[in-house]
């Protein structure tokens, strides 16, 4: 610092301003040459940007630890408030806000066309393995599919790459264009910090769902992992259940489909779309403040007029996650956040999705009843007859390795 003011007060004994006219100055060197001028001034300049770079540092130094150490230190972070019916997505779920801006501004246009994604777990990703080879075989679908995880001690993704091989015909050629990401990884993408850690874990069940147990619970909250940010590199995703049945080769067809234009593709659920609403499927036991907080978001009291859909299938133009909110990484960040809060009040993932993108997003379309230029089907959750235009049903009973499920047992059709 004391060799930077000598060079100051050289320089200013070493320069005299000599007025030319009355608007305008300049320096004129004194007893110096010019070329030790120019010297002394780069020297000066330089000292001065490296004492600022000094500053900067030892300033970032002493601010960073007391930063860390104010979250370290505060005993509500981290913590899920289950109970709290003051929510706005847009203002309130701002662990969701803060995490989000951690990942990267919204990217350019994706380079990736389509995308069939698949999620399973266990128990279903035999299923799972099996429609990848009738997506292929069937749907005449050859572009890229992508499968999420669900992983257990037992059930791996090297596991799942053998059963798609095995499903596949027994050749490597199976896994072409297929890539498995594990829940866990999509989690450790997100760089949840101390504030929102908690998401990772599984929203907690209501007293009364004995019957259902923490897998299935689990499963059903991962698959708001179908908005992860990542998936946003291609530009359209189908989503499907493992239990569908593919009928002809035209799943490319429904990528095409205008509807989808910045919206979610979906079908009314059959069994109680336009008769009970939502509220016919709440748990036997709800928790008071999440009903309070359903209400509050739909803007609607009665329940039985509050429609949802069903999750089976999902068709989704990216740019609705990747374009919205501080990053691509928002909607899911908003999504995990209201799971946690209606988790208990709901056996499935289906109705707290249908919240989201129905009354708080209001970016939902139903798949059309028959594509423009055909008279073919896209989806719907039926049991298909034979010569019936369907791309895709519901496959519960129509294949064989799903046929332990009976759940369409209740459907209107």
């Amino acid at each position: 610092m004391m060799k930077l003011e000598t060079n100051d007060q050289y320089l200013s004994k070493s320069l005299t301003v000599t007025p030319i006219r009355e608007d305008r100055i300049y320096l004129r060197p004194s007893k110096m040459s010019m070329k030790n001028v120019i010297i002394t001034i780069c020297f000066v300049i330089i000292m001065y940007a490296f004492r600022q770079n000094m500053i900067i540092d030892i300033n970032v130094q002493r601010a960073t630890p007391q930063a860390t150490t104010t979250s370290a230190n505060d005993n509500e972070h981290g913590s899920r408030d289950t109970n709290s019916t003051n929510i706005n997505v847009n203002t309130t779920l701002s662990s969701a806000t803060s995490v989000s801006k951690r990942m990267e501004g919204n990217p350019p246009p994706p380079e990736k066309g389509n995308l069939a994604l698949l999620l399973c777990n266990e128990m279903y990703c035999l299923a799972a393995a099996n429609l990848i080879a009738s997506i292929r075989a069937d749907g005449g679908y050859m572009d890229d599919i992508a499968v999420v995880i669900g992983e257990s001690a037992n059930y791996t993704k090297d596991s799942l790459k053998r059963d798609i091989i095995q499903e596949g015909g027994g050749q490597d050629e199976a896994m072409a264009n297929v890539d498995i990401w594990s829940a866990e990884e999509l989690f450790d993408m997100l760089h949840l910090n101390i504030t929102s850690k908690y998401l990772r874990e599984t929203p907690p069940m209501a007293s009364c769902q004995a019957n259902n147990t923490a897998s299935k619970h689990r499963a059903y909250y991962l698959k708001s992992l179908i908005f992860h940010p990542v998936f946003t590199n291609w530009s359209r995703l189908i989503y499907m259940d493992g239990c569908m049945t593919i009928h002809s080769p035209h799943i490319n067809e429904i990528f095409s489909l205008p509807e989808a234009e910045r919206h979610i593709l979906v079908s009314p659920d059959p069994w109680y779309w336009g008769r009970k609403g939502i509220g016919a499927k709440f748990v036997s036991c709800p928790d008071q403040n999440a009903t309070n907080l359903v209400k509050n978001l739909v803007g609607i009291d009665d329940m039985t007029k509050v429609r949802y859909f069903a999750s089976g299938v999902i068709m989704y133009d990216t740019s609705i996650v990747r374009e919205y909110g501080a990053s691509p990484a928002a909607t899911l960040m908003e999504i995990l956040s209201l799971y946690q809060k209606l988790g208990k009040l709901f056996y499935g993932d289906q109705e707290i999705l249908s919240i989201y993108w129905m009354y708080m997003r209001d970016q939902f379309q139903v798949f059309p009843l028959a594509m423009l230029g055909s008279n073919r089907v896209p989806y719907e959750f039926v049991k298909r007859i034979p010569g019936d235009p369907h791309i895709i049903t519901a496959g519960h009973k129509t294949r064989k390795i799903c046929t332990k499920r009976a759940t369409n047992s209740k459907t209107t059709r």
